[in-house]
C-alpha cells in the first residue's frame, strides 16, 4: 500500500468521480439516519436495529472503496526476471518482463498484475491485489442501495401524496426541480436521494453482474471480452479463492479481515486447494 497523495486520481474527471462517491454515499446515508428512520421507525428498537446495519453496509461501502484506491496492483511490488520467460511479454513502455495476465496501464503508467480494468472513480487500476476490495464494494453498494430503497419508499410516499407531472420530474430530474422549487425542500430532498439510491442500484448490480461472471469462470476484464477460459480452475469455489483469498468465506464481513491471496500475481493455473504455504502471499 503506497500514499494517499500518490495515489489520489489525476485526471479531472477521475476526481469528480471521486467526489461524487466520497459526498453522495455519505449524504444518503446522514439523510436515512436524521430524517427518515425517525419518521419510519416509531419504536426505538425497530430505528436503532436500522441504523446499525445501514452503519455497518456504509462502513463496508466506505472501507472496501478506500481499499480499492489504496491498494498498490503493479508490478513493482514482485520481483521480475530479466530473462523472458514462457507466456511472459516484454512492455517497452516500463521496459521489464511482464507475467502472464498483466497489461500496461497508460493512466497508471505502470503495468498491473492480473489487471481486470481501469477504475475511473477510484483512479486506480483493479488488479491482483485490489480485486476483492473492488467486488466487495460493488456487493455492499448494491445491498445499501437497495436497503434505502425499501426504506425510502414509503416515505417519499408520503412526502409525494399524489402522481403528477410534477412528481414524475422531482423523480427524473430533482436538482431541476430544486431550482425551479415544483415541491417543498424535504420532498425535493427525499427524491434526490430515492433517485440516487436507484441509480446506485442499476450501476452496481450491472457491474456486479459481469465481476460474478467472470468470478465463476476464472477471468479478468481483458479475458471475459475475447472469451478466453484458459485460466479456470473448473469450480466457483476455487477461482473466487484467485480474487477473495483463503479466507474467502468471511471476507465480505470487514474489508480489513486478512485473507491471503496464493501465489503472488505472476504465476496462474494453480489448485488453490492445495496450495503450499510457500506459495501463498498476504494481501
Amino acid at each position: 500500500m503506497i500514499s494517499l497523495r500518490r495515489k489520489l486520481p489525476k485526471t479531472s474527471a477521475e476526481r469528480f468521480a471521486l467526489l461524487v462517491i466520497s459526498v453522495l454515499v455519505p449524504l444518503v446515508v446522514l439523510f436515512q439516519l436524521s430524517v427518515v428512520f425517525p419518521i419510519i421507525h416509531v419504536i426505538d428498537i425497530e430505528r436503532t436495529v436500522s441504523s446499525v446495519f445501514l452503519l455497518y453496509i456504509f462502513t463496508n461501502i466506505a472501507g472496501n472503496f478506500w481499499m480499492s484506491l489504496l491498494e498498490n496492483s503493479n508490478t513493482s511490488r514482485v520481483f521480475l526476471p530479466t530473462v523472458l520467460k514462457p507466456g511472459w511479454m516484454y512492455c517497452s513502455f516500463c521496459q521489464q518482463n511482464s507475467p502472464p495476465r498483466s497489461y500496461h496501464c497508460h493512466l497508471c503508467q505502470a503495468c498491473v498484475l492480473k489487471r481486470d480494468h481501469h477504475c475511473t472513480f477510484t483512479g486506480n487500476c483493479i488488479g491482483f491485489y485490489n480485486h476483492r476490495y473492488f467486488v466487495m464494494f460493488l456487493l455492499h453498494l448494491f445491498i445499501g442501495s437497495v436497503y434505502c430503497i425499501v426504506q425510502n419508499t414509503e416515505f417519499v410516499l408520503n412526502q409525494v401524496e399524489q402522481l403528477d407531472w410534477k412528481t414524475i420530474i422531482c423523480l427524473l430530474l430533482p436538482l431541476l426541480s430544486f431550482v425551479f422549487q415544483l415541491k417543498s425542500h424535504l420532498t425535493l430532498t427525499s427524491m434526490f436521494v430515492y433517485s440516487i439510491c436507484i441509480v446506485g442500484c442499476f450501476a452496481s448490480i450491472t457491474i456486479l453482474t459481469r465481476q460474478i461472471i467472470q468470478l465463476r469462470r476464472g477471468q479478468v476484464g481483458f479475458e471475459y471480452s475475447h472469451g478466453e477460459t484458459k485460466y479456470d480452475l473448473g469450480s466457483w469455489k476455487k477461482n473466487f479463492k484467485t480474487v477473495a483469498g483463503s479466507r474467502w468465506y468471511i471476507v465480505w464481513l470487514l474489508p480489513w479481515i486478512s485473507s491471503p491471496l496464493p501465489g503472488d500475481g505472476t504465476v496462474f493455473g494453480l489448485d488453490f486447494e492445495t496450495a503450499s504455504d510457500a506459495d501463498v502471499k498476504s494481501i
